[in-house]
């Protein structure tokens, strides 16, 4: 929904795939052309239990989601910006978790 009114054409990937990520810039770059100044990162998940309650299987899950989708999307994104650089900007939020009483 958000692309249809923004104009953007929408995409389905799997964030902590890097190969995922990598076709994602690539298909960027194809439609935006040889290179554009920046991207939003907006993509996440809390999980706010007390550290010593994940399994080493959940925390990967969080490192993943959280860190590595971020280090893919630095790595890929990157090359496609213009000589004189880009910007990125990653979001979190914890307002709606908030807002249904979990934290």
């Amino acid at each position: 929904m958000a692309a249809r009114e923004t104009g953007g054409r929408p995409t389905v990937a799997d964030v902590t795939r890097e190969a995922d990520l990598a076709r994602v810039f690539t298909e960027a770059g194809g439609l935006f052309g040889a290179s554009f100044a920046g991207v939003v990162d907006i993509v996440g998940r809390a999980d706010l239990r007390p550290i010593i309650e994940f399994s080493e299987t959940e925390w990967d899950s969080q490192f993943s989601l959280i860190l590595k989708h971020a280090f893919f999307t630095i790595k890929h994104a990157a090359p496609h910006f213009p000589s004189a650089g880009g910007t990125m900007v990653f979001v979190s939020s914890l307002e709606t978790v908030s807002n249904l009483g979990v934290v």
